[in-house]
Formats: structure tokens, sequence, C-alpha cells
């Protein structure tokens, strides 16, 4: 059922999961400011360690996806909360526990973009180590340099200073860091198409928000309870896309077209698709320009019209669903598809010619490439519920056996 609701939130994953889902959850969370602080002592300290096992749960999450990153920033936000619970909960008018406060409201926000730019690494191995050495190193200089002492510099009071407007505790400069690192979080999220950096900028909006309201009672605890529930979010909206998505086209996997069968009702036309003579072209060109070619022919089957939705099968086989539709209904759709493939030209490359990243590929797109042209075809076996043919495995496997029929009588044809 899980599986379900997730496959098919995820079709707004890019939107939703990425920018909406973390920010407004800490944003919502305020409105339980005035109720929680109603609680009685008893309840009010059981979410005071809340917390810690829903961080708990989210590393373990990520270890289990062997996702590194939401591991490291369930260490951080873990160890941040220690300090807020722990010397941070004594008077803040004292210097030396103000110089700490300023230093957390500091040093969080840019462990947090330091998370932004470290690829992922897996957990609990040698690189998993380089995830948290950016925030040990900013946290020892900053211990070197830290001096408690029962006086300040005029300076440090006027650019920390607490409560610098009515509504505000935390001091300014540390709210103008943490927009700066807003925006750059936003700006790699609309460049990137990363959930990872709409996690990021929501505990960033969670843990702000402690910084500028922390004279409300329980707010470091609602707020990191709040960091934690998008923590766990992330992971759980990772894993289904690692689960149900091919990493290679992108395209929805078998699971995702094993769970579309659980509702496909009583009219529908399933598609298989084979690219011709694959094998031999993987063979001679090399298993790059192979993965090349499965982009390519998943590009343009994604773009089937007549409300069909593409599936990586397996290798390179691919599956076309149309759900309330008649075989009638469907081929000239699936026709165009199998012709704009035919018709498409393949550049392959050198290894001198070919770009080493995304950043020179997009540099080199619109010039003109040298390298040989060629062109793949696919073939496609088509099928509908019918009478004696109602299981959707059933009418899978006919459409299967009328790709083999495709494939005997030439390829680059469509048979029903």
């Amino acid at each position: 059922m899980l599986s379900l609701i997730l496959g098919r939130y995820i079709r707004f994953m890019p939107v939703v999961t990425s920018l909406a889902l973390p920010t407004l959850l800490p944003l919502l969370a305020l409105f339980l400011i005035a109720p929680l602080s109603g609680l009685s002592l008893d309840y009010q300290q059981l979410l005071k360690w809340l917390p810690y096992p829903l961080f708990i749960m989210a590393a373990g999450l990520g270890h289990m996806y062997s996702l590194g990153r939401p591991v490291a920033l369930a260490l951080i936000l873990t160890a941040s909360y220690l300090v807020l619970q722990g010397p941070l909960q004594s008077n803040l008018s004292v210097i030396p526990t103000h110089q700490l406060f300023v230093l957390l409201t500091l040093l969080l926000p840019c462990s947090l973009l330091t998370l932004s730019f470290l690829p992922e690494s897996g957990s609990l191995n040698r690189r998993f180590v380089l995830l948290l050495l950016p925030t040990a190193a900013l946290t020892g200089i900053a211990a070197i340099f830290w001096q408690p002492s029962a006086t300040a510099p005029s300076e440090w009071q006027t650019l920390f200073s607490l409560r610098p407007a009515p509504a505000v505790f935390a001091p300014i400069f540390s709210l103008l860091l943490a927009v700066v690192i807003a925006l750059i979080l936003l700006f790699r999220q609309t460049l990137l198409q990363c959930p990872w950096q709409g996690t990021l900028l929501g505990c960033l909006v969670a843990t702000s928000l402690t910084w500028a309201m922390f004279d409300k009672t329980l707010i470091s605890s609602l707020m990191f309870c709040t960091a934690a529930v998008v923590l766990i979010l992330s992971v759980l909206f990772q894993g289904h896309y690692l689960a149900f998505r091919d990493q290679l086209t992108g395209l929805p996997a078998r699971r995702s077209l094993e769970n579309a069968f659980k509702g496909v009702g009583r009219r529908y036309v399933v598609a298989m698709m084979d690219v011709d003579h694959f094998k031999k072209f993987n063979d001679t060109y090399g298993h790059d320009v192979g993965d090349d070619v499965l982009k390519m022919v998943a590009a343009h089957i994604a773009q089937v019209t007549g409300g069909g939705t593409a599936y990586r099968y397996g290798g390179e086989e691919f599956t076309v669903l149309f759900k309330r539709k008649t075989l009638d209904d469907c081929i000239e759709h699936l026709e165009a598809v199998r012709e704009a493939i035919a018709d498409y030209s393949l550049v392959i490359r050198d290894k001198e010619t070919r770009p080493k990243d995304a950043k020179a590929g997009k540099q080199q797109r619109g010039q003109a490439i040298r390298g040989r042209r060629v062109s793949v075809t696919i073939s496609i076996g088509v099928a509908e519920r019918e009478p004696g043919v109602d299981q959707p495995m059933q009418v899978l496997k006919a459409a299967d056996k009328a790709l083999y029929r495709a494939k005997q009588a030439g390829r680059n044809c469509l048979k029903a």
C-alpha cells in the first residue's frame, strides 16, 4: 500500500518533495507552539527527548539504503540538539553561553552548505568520514579561536547582539547568513533538480526558526523534530526512487509496472518494445555507447502520446501501459515512437571528444560534433485485455509473443 501511495506521489516529487514539503513543514509546525506550551511538564519533558529517536530512525533508514549524506546530517543535527539541550539551557546573557549560541548559529548552516556540495559516498565506510570532515574542521577552527570570557569586545556585542528586533531572538548576522545559504541551496536545487538540496533547505529553515524564536517554549524540540521528519521523508522518497526507478534511463522500473498492474481496471493495452540488434551494437561500440542508446530510446518512449506510461522492463526491453484504452487507440501512438527512434541519428564520439561530465556536455551542445552517425530501431509487440487473456501478466506475455513475431518479420515493425 505504501508503495502505491509513493508511486503516485513521486510524479510530483521534483516540486513537492524538493521544495514545498521540506520548507512548508517547519512553517506549519509554528502553529503547534501555543498548544505545546500548554502541555503538562511530563509531556514537555517527553517532547524534549523525541528528536533523538527520530534522528536515530533517519540515520538507520539512510544506512539501510546506503545513503551516507542523510546519516551524516542526522549526526550533525543530533550533536547540535545536544548542545541546545545542554550548555545553552543556561542564561544566555552570560558572555560564554552567548558566544556558544552564536557559534552554533554560524556553524550549523555552514555544515549544511558543505553537505550540499559533497557527493553521496555510502554510509559507514571510509569515504563516509569525508562527509563529517568539513563540520569537524569548522568546529575545530571555532574551538581554537573561541576564548570564553566574562566580557566581549564592543564589536562582538554590536554584530551578535541578541533580540535585535522585538520578535527576533537570534543575531541579525546569523539570520543573514542563513538567508544567503538558503539562496545558494535554492539555486543548486533549481540547477541540479536534486531533492537533497531541498532537504537541506528544509533543515536550514527549521534550525533558523529555532535561533529566531529561541525564547519560545519547546521551540528547539519542535523544530528539530520537524527537521528529523523532513530528513526521514527525504530518505523514504530517495529509497523509493532507488527501488522503483531505473537509474540509467530515469524511467519507472519493473517494480513500478507490477504495481501499476494492480489497478489497471478492465480495459488496457500493453506494449513490449525491444532495441533491435542491441547486443551486437553493444559489442561493437562498447557499453558506454550502449548506455547512450538506451537513454536515447528511453527518452523517445517516455514521450509516447495517447495516455501511455513508459517503463524499463529490463535490459534493452521497455514496456508501455495504456490504461482505459483499446488496441486501435494505441497503434498510431506506438508507431510514432518507432518512427521517431528510427529517424534519430546518434553520434558516436571517441573518448577524446566525449564530454567528461554534464557541464562539458552542455557546453558542447549546438556545436558541430564530428563522429560516426548511426541509428537504431525498435520492434514492438502489442496486446490488449480480452476474454481468455484477462490477467495483466497474461496480456504482457501476449505482447511479448507479438514482439517475437515482429522480430521474425524483419524487425523495426509493430505486431499485435
